[in-house]
C-alpha cells in the first residue's frame, strides 16, 4: 500500500505509478553529485541566513571554489529579490491528499511580497531543468499556502541552476494564479485517487534515467529491446539526405 509520494518523484509518478512498487529495488545511496548538490544548497542557505560558512557541509562535502562563487552570487540575488521580506529555507510543507496518500515536500527558498508567492528551488549540476510545470515546485507552492493559509494572486515559482548556460538565463520563473495552481492539485489528487485504487501500470517516459529502480523494470527492458531490434537491421551502406534524415527522426522516435 502506498502511503507517501515525494515531490522529487512525482513527475514520473504523474506518469509510472508502477514504479513506486519497485522502489524497494533501488538503492539508498546517495550519489556524489547528489551529494555535492546537497552541500551546495547549504552553503546557499547560510548565506542568506548570514551565518558562518564552516570548511565542509554537515554531509562532509568540502564547499570549493565554485561552490562560494556561484554560492555567493545566488545568494545576494534571492536577498535582493526578496526586497527584505522574511525568507524561509528549507521549508518542510508535507499535505495530504483526500487519499490518505501524503506528498513530501521541502523546498529550499520561500517569500511572499504583497499578494505574490514565490518558491524557489535551486539545482547545482548540469543538466537543465525547466522550469514550467515543474512537478517538483509544484507540490512545494500547495504545501507552502496551506502553511500560511493564505490566498495568494499569483504564485511564482523559480528554478535557480547557476552553473549551466539557458538562454532564460541562471533562474527561471513560471508564474501562476491561484486558480491554476488549485487545478495542478486537482491532477495530483486524481493521480492519487488512481493509486491509492490500485493503478500500477509502468509507463516508460524521459523521467526513467532519474529511477533508481530502471535497471528493475520490465517496462524499460521492453522499451529498450524494441529499439535496439528496430535500429540493428538497418545494414544499408550508402543513403541520401532524405533518407539519412529520416534514420535520425526514427531514432528520435526510439530514445
Amino acid at each position: 500500500m502506498i502511503t507517501k509520494v515525494s515531490s522529487s518523484n512525482l513527475a514520473r509518478v504523474m506518469t509510472c505509478a508502477g514504479s513506486l512498487y519497485l522502489e524497494d529495488l533501488s538503492s539508498d545511496e546517495k550519489s556524489p553529485r547528489a551529494e555535492e548538490g546537497t552541500a551546495f544548497g547549504e552553503y546557499v542557505q547560510l548565506k542568506i541566513e548570514r551565518k558562518q560558512v564552516p570548511t565542509h557541509a554537515s554531509n562532509g562535502v568540502p564547499f570549493d571554489l565554485d561552490m562560494k562563487v556561484f554560492g555567493d552570487s545566488l545568494a545576494q540575488e534571492i536577498l535582493t529579490h526578496s526586497e527584505g521580506h522574511p525568507i524561509v529555507c528549507e521549508g518542510k510543507v508535507d499535505w495530504m491528499t483526500r487519499s490518505g496518500i501524503k506528498i513530501s515536500a521541502r523546498y529550499d527558498e520561500s517569500y511572499s511580497i504583497g499578494s505574490t508567492l514565490y518558491v524557489r528551488d535551486t539545482k547545482y549540476g548540469w543538466g537543465i531543468v525547466e522550469v514550467f510545470e515543474n512537478w517538483q515546485l509544484i507540490p512545494y507552492a500547495i504545501g507552502e499556502v496551506i502553511r500560511r493559509q493564505q490566498v495568494f494572486e499569483k504564485i511564482v515559482l523559480i528554478i535557480d541552476q547557476p552553473r549551466p548556460h539557458h538562454e532564460d538565463g541562471p533562474s527561471r520563473a513560471w508564474e501562476l494564479t491561484y486558480p491554476e495552481l488549485l487545478e495542478y492539485k486537482e491532477r495530483i489528487e486524481k493521480r492519487m485517487d488512481d493509486i491509492a485504487a490500485g493503478e500500477k501500470s509502468l509507463v516508460t517516459s524521459p523521467r526513467c534515467k532519474y529511477c533508481n529502480a530502471g535497471p528493475g523494470c520490465p517496462a524499460i527492458s521492453k522499451a529498450f529491446y524494441r529499439g535496439v531490434d528496430l535500429v540493428q537491421h538497418f545494414v544499408q551502406d550508402n543513403i541520401d539526405d532524405k533518407e539519412l534524415a529520416f534514420q535520425l527522426d526514427l531514432i528520435d522516435r526510439i530514445d
